[in-house]
Protein backbone atom coordinates (compact mmCIF):
# COMPACT_ATOMS: atom_id res chain seq x y z
CA UNK A 1 0.00 0.00 0.00
CA UNK A 2 1.05 3.80 -0.67
CA UNK A 3 2.71 5.50 2.23
CA UNK A 4 -0.11 7.87 2.52
CA UNK A 5 -2.69 5.11 3.67
CA UNK A 6 -0.33 3.80 5.92
CA UNK A 7 -0.87 6.85 7.98
CA UNK A 8 -4.23 6.13 8.20
CA UNK A 9 -3.80 2.09 9.07
CA UNK A 10 -1.18 3.17 11.59
CA UNK A 11 -4.11 5.32 13.56
CA UNK A 12 -6.56 2.72 13.53
CA UNK A 13 -3.61 0.25 14.37
CA UNK A 14 -3.17 2.76 17.68
CA UNK A 15 -6.39 2.54 19.06
CA UNK A 16 -6.60 -1.38 18.53
CA UNK A 17 -8.39 -1.63 15.20
CA UNK A 18 -7.89 -3.55 12.34
CA UNK A 19 -8.22 -3.04 8.96
CA UNK A 20 -9.20 -5.80 6.66
CA UNK A 21 -10.49 -5.97 2.65
CA UNK A 22 -13.01 -7.75 2.14
CA UNK A 23 -15.79 -8.71 -0.97
CA UNK A 24 -18.82 -6.16 0.21
CA UNK A 25 -22.02 -6.71 -2.03
CA UNK A 26 -24.63 -3.58 -2.09
CA UNK A 27 -22.71 -0.43 -2.74
CA UNK A 28 -21.31 -0.80 0.58
CA UNK A 29 -17.84 0.95 1.11
CA UNK A 30 -17.07 -0.19 4.29
CA UNK A 31 -17.89 -0.51 7.78
CA UNK A 32 -17.15 -0.13 11.42
CA UNK A 33 -18.29 -3.12 13.68
CA UNK A 34 -16.64 -4.82 16.69
CA UNK A 35 -16.72 -8.79 16.95
CA UNK A 36 -15.56 -10.53 19.32
CA UNK A 37 -14.72 -7.17 21.75
CA UNK A 38 -12.25 -6.42 19.13
CA UNK A 39 -12.95 -3.58 16.34
CA UNK A 40 -12.51 -3.81 13.16
CA UNK A 41 -12.96 -1.85 9.71
CA UNK A 42 -14.02 -3.98 6.96
CA UNK A 43 -13.17 -2.20 3.74
CA UNK A 44 -14.38 -3.38 -0.01
CA UNK A 45 -11.54 -4.85 -1.95
CA UNK A 46 -13.13 -2.74 -5.00
CA UNK A 47 -11.38 0.81 -3.19
CA UNK A 48 -7.52 -0.64 -3.05
CA UNK A 49 -7.92 0.31 -7.57
CA UNK A 50 -9.10 4.05 -6.14
CA UNK A 51 -6.38 5.39 -3.56
CA UNK A 52 -8.43 9.71 -2.97
CA UNK A 53 -11.69 7.49 -2.26
CA UNK A 54 -10.29 4.94 -0.02
CA UNK A 55 -8.51 7.38 2.13
CA UNK A 56 -11.93 9.16 2.29
CA UNK A 57 -13.66 6.14 3.14
CA UNK A 58 -10.99 4.86 5.56
CA UNK A 59 -10.78 8.13 7.60
CA UNK A 60 -15.04 8.23 7.48
CA UNK A 61 -14.63 4.49 9.16
CA UNK A 62 -12.19 6.14 11.75
CA UNK A 63 -14.03 8.88 12.16
CA UNK A 64 -17.16 6.59 13.58
CA UNK A 65 -14.51 5.14 16.13
CA UNK A 66 -14.06 8.56 17.40
CA UNK A 67 -17.56 10.10 17.26
CA UNK A 68 -20.40 7.46 17.71
CA UNK A 69 -21.12 5.78 20.59
CA UNK A 70 -22.30 2.55 19.04
CA UNK A 71 -20.78 0.09 16.29
CA UNK A 72 -22.41 -2.15 14.04
CA UNK A 73 -22.88 -3.63 10.47
CA UNK A 74 -25.38 -1.55 8.02
CA UNK A 75 -28.60 -1.77 8.94
CA UNK A 76 -32.04 -0.55 7.90
CA UNK A 77 -34.28 1.74 9.82
CA UNK A 78 -37.63 1.45 9.29
CA UNK A 79 -38.48 4.15 12.39
CA UNK A 80 -37.63 8.14 11.05
CA UNK A 81 -35.88 8.47 14.44
CA UNK A 82 -33.28 5.66 13.60
CA UNK A 83 -32.68 7.58 10.47
CA UNK A 84 -32.41 10.68 11.65
CA UNK A 85 -29.72 9.16 14.31
CA UNK A 86 -27.93 7.13 11.87
CA UNK A 87 -27.55 10.46 9.40
CA UNK A 88 -25.93 12.53 12.19
CA UNK A 89 -23.64 9.57 12.87
CA UNK A 90 -22.76 9.23 9.42
CA UNK A 91 -22.27 13.71 9.53
CA UNK A 92 -19.94 13.77 12.37
CA UNK A 93 -17.64 10.99 11.37
CA UNK A 94 -17.56 12.40 7.88
CA UNK A 95 -17.03 15.99 9.72
CA UNK A 96 -14.41 14.64 11.57
CA UNK A 97 -12.63 12.50 8.26
CA UNK A 98 -12.40 15.99 6.59
CA UNK A 99 -10.77 17.55 9.66
CA UNK A 100 -8.24 14.73 9.59
CA UNK A 101 -7.52 14.44 5.92
CA UNK A 102 -7.77 18.10 5.00
CA UNK A 103 -6.13 20.35 8.34
CA UNK A 104 -7.19 23.75 8.14
CA UNK A 105 -4.01 25.51 8.36
CA UNK A 106 -2.70 23.03 5.44
CA UNK A 107 -5.65 23.80 3.67
CA UNK A 108 -5.83 27.26 3.44
CA UNK A 109 -1.64 27.17 3.15
CA UNK A 110 -2.56 25.48 -0.78
CA UNK A 111 -5.49 27.91 -1.01
CA UNK A 112 -3.07 30.99 -0.55
CA UNK A 113 -0.81 29.21 -3.06
CA UNK A 114 -3.95 29.07 -5.85
CA UNK A 115 -5.04 25.62 -5.61
CA UNK A 116 -8.63 25.31 -6.54
CA UNK A 117 -10.72 21.64 -6.28
CA UNK A 118 -9.17 19.70 -8.69
CA UNK A 119 -5.67 20.52 -7.48
CA UNK A 120 -6.51 20.38 -3.96
CA UNK A 121 -8.40 16.84 -4.04
CA UNK A 122 -5.01 15.66 -5.85
CA UNK A 123 -2.12 17.69 -3.67
CA UNK A 124 -4.47 16.13 -0.28
CA UNK A 125 -5.04 12.71 -1.95
CA UNK A 126 -9.03 12.92 -1.29
CA UNK A 127 -11.92 13.12 -3.47
CA UNK A 128 -13.13 16.47 -4.79
CA UNK A 129 -16.24 15.67 -2.73
CA UNK A 130 -14.06 15.98 0.10
CA UNK A 131 -12.70 18.95 -0.53
CA UNK A 132 -16.08 20.34 -1.27
CA UNK A 133 -17.75 18.87 2.16
CA UNK A 134 -14.62 20.16 3.88
CA UNK A 135 -14.89 23.82 2.06
CA UNK A 136 -18.40 23.81 3.29
CA UNK A 137 -17.65 22.82 6.91
CA UNK A 138 -15.42 26.05 7.00
CA UNK A 139 -17.95 28.22 5.36
CA UNK A 140 -20.69 26.73 7.95
CA UNK A 141 -17.90 27.23 10.72
CA UNK A 142 -17.28 30.93 10.06
CA UNK A 143 -21.02 31.89 9.95
CA UNK A 144 -21.62 30.43 13.31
Amino acid sequence: MVRILHKLINRAAQEGIQVMFSDLRHRIHAYFTVFEESPYIVISKSLQKDLPLLRCVLAEELGHYYTSAGFGVPISHVLYRGRVKLSKDEHRALRWAARYLLPMDKLIQSIHEGMRCPELAEHFCVTEEMVHFRLQMIKVEAAS
